[in-house]
């Protein structure tokens, strides 16, 4: 329940985190890179966006590798950046493209078996469909202890949905 409070209310812990990403758009690229793409992300203190992110706590070294420093800020840059693709959604559905004309559909889940994830496939396919787009995501929350998070294609009925498990 604190868990709960906390990462829904205003403070200045997530205030800073917001105007930091805001301030360093390499900062943000590379912890949207870390969370929605799985990227693996090698940890040197010799680059500067690296190690601006380590000085924020926003990354630690985990093996190596620049991770999120912990749950609290995880769920709270996935909120942010959820909503800042939702936000683009709506504008998207108003018929507004971005600068490339490109559109992008997501269709985001909590992880609840394999069963209601082929659901969640097929739903976004119809998506898909209703949108004359060949191409969408599939960003799902997975919260067990021994996730597999990872980056999969899926193909069928003429559409490419990229899934992500975080």
């Amino acid at each position: 329940m604190a868990v709960k409070i906390l990462l829904s209310e205003k403070n200045t812990l997530f205030e800073t985190l917001v105007k930091k990403i805001a301030e360093y758009p390499e900062l943000k690229r590379m912890l949207y890179a870390v969370l929605f793409t799985g990227e693996k992300i090698s940890f040197n203190h010799d680059n500067d966006v690296i190690d601006l992110a380590f000085m924020l706590g926003f990354v630690k070294n985990e093996n190596g590798m620049a991770v999120i420093a912990n749950r609290l800020f995880e769920t709270r840059l996935y909120n942010l950046f959820l909503s800042e693709e939702e936000m683009d959604s709506q504008i998207f559905s108003k018929g507004t493209m971005d600068k490339n004309q490109r559109q992008y559909i997501v269709e985001i889940k909590i992880w609840r078996g394999d069963e209601y994830n082929k659901r969640g496939e097929r739903q976004l396919a119809e998506y898909l469909e209703a949108y004359h787009v060949n191409g969408g995501y599939l960003l799902s929350f997975n919260f067990n202890k021994k996730k597999v998070r990872g980056i999969k294609e899926v193909l069928g009925d003429g559409k490419r949905i990229l899934e992500v498990v975080v």
